[in-house]
């Protein structure tokens, strides 16, 4: 292993990509795949690098064929049993991608959300979309994961080109694995703080669940955060966290921290008892960055709960038994609630809130429709 001041730590792969100079390479079996392993140094490179020079695919996709069902099912089950970690993780980590300049920049030109209201019915529908994903079976070709896999890429498709139209960028490879990293990243980094349990096979099932995800996202492989084992996943999501998410948490821009604000007022009708200034700084500490003092004794007091429920209430196994089970199912009847008849959003947050989103244009939905049926064939 390289070192860095006599040191071995996440920081080192990135010093010697960056010096030159030789970095380890870490013994992995690619899931799916056989393949010889890469430096996590490499493939930071190459996402960080590379891949903000190349546009995601647009083409229609078919299932890879390293594709393993049960394996899937595993991740499935992972996250079903950590229902309530796995979507704080999620929460946090849709926080953090907003962050990113490029990924802010499209969702600003969208306006899908810029308004808290906007907000919650764009995170109801992440919600909703991901728990099809979750609830699907890949083996039965009329599943509604497939047809919610092509809207989602058709709605991501619509808005890059969008954003070309714009004068702006197009969504790239890098765009992509940043925003894979906002759902799977600290699930993976955190877990132990978070209290997120599982034998290592649920985990390793997990990982292939999001491969698979970000590969019908169009993320190439050669750019998938999930490609490789729990050791080469789990130090390539340091990094990411390290070097990319908390520079930009650090010295946050007026946009960021204006969308943040609206994200966490808008999901406040699903976890009522959410703080935007405990949200953020309990964001802060996961990066490892200098704890803040919060001025309003709520925030401290939501802050403090937050660490409580997941260090204490799903940390501690003889109340994790306990506990993890009414907190998974609390927070089911919240969203489910939300996603069906989300009364306390709209007292809270008005009737915008049942406002879908604009649908995605002819050419676009039968461009889609095409990519259904060949990902079904």
């Amino acid at each position: 292993m390289c070192g860095t001041n006599g040191e071995n730590s996440t920081d080192n792969c990135v010093h010697c990509w960056r010096n030159g100079s030789s970095v380890r390479t870490i013994d992995l079996v690619v899931v799916g795949v056989e393949r010889e392993p890469e430096p996590v140094s490499v493939v930071f490179r190459r996402i960080c690098e590379d891949g903000e020079r190349v546009p995601m695919k647009m083409e229609s996709l078919t299932t890879p064929e390293w594709f393993d069902a049960e394996k899937f099912k595993k991740g499935q089950r992972y996250f079903y049993n950590n229902y309530f970690a796995m979507m704080v993780t999620k929460l946090c980590g849709l926080v953090l991608v907003l962050a990113v300049p490029s990924v802010l920049k499209v969702l600003i030109m969208t306006g899908r959300s810029s308004t808290p209201a906007r907000a919650f019915r764009r995170y109801v529908d992440t919600i909703s979309n991901m728990i099809d994903w979750y609830c699907g079976d890949l083996n039965k070709r009329d599943s509604d994961i497939y047809k919610v896999l092509s809207t989602v890429r058709g709605k991501h498709c619509a808005a890059a080109k969008k954003s070309v139209a714009g004068g702006s960028t197009f969504i790239s490879q890098k765009d992509l694995a940043l925003t894979q990293y906002g759902f799977v990243g600290l699930a993976i980094t955190r877990k132990e703080f978070f209290g997120i349990k599982g034998s290592p096979e649920e985990l390793e099932g997990f990982l292939h669940f999001w491969r698979t995800i970000g590969y019908f996202m169009g993320i190439e492989d050669r750019f998938n955060l999930c490609e490789g084992s729990l050791n080469h996943v789990t130090e390539l999501c340091e990094n990411i966290g390290e070097h990319v998410f908390k520079p930009l948490v650090q010295k946050p821009s007026s946009d960021f921290l204006q969308m943040s604000d609206a994200l966490l007022t808008g999901v406040r009708p699903m976890i009522p008892m959410n703080d935007n200034d405990a949200f953020m700084e309990f964001v802060r500490r996961l990066l490892n960055l200098p704890a803040e003092r919060l001025s309003r004794a709520y925030s401290r007091f939501s802050l403090g709960l937050l660490i409580f429920l997941h260090t204490t209430l799903l940390g501690l196994w003889w109340l994790a038994w306990l506990m993890r089970p009414v907190l998974n199912g609390l927070l089911r009847f919240s969203i489910h609630s939300n996603i069906t008849l989300p009364l306390l959003a709209i007292l809270t947050l008005g009737k915008e809130v049942l406002q879908r989103e604009p649908t995605i244009g002819a050419e676009t939905q039968r461009s889609h429709q095409r990519s259904n049926m060949a990902m079904a064939h």
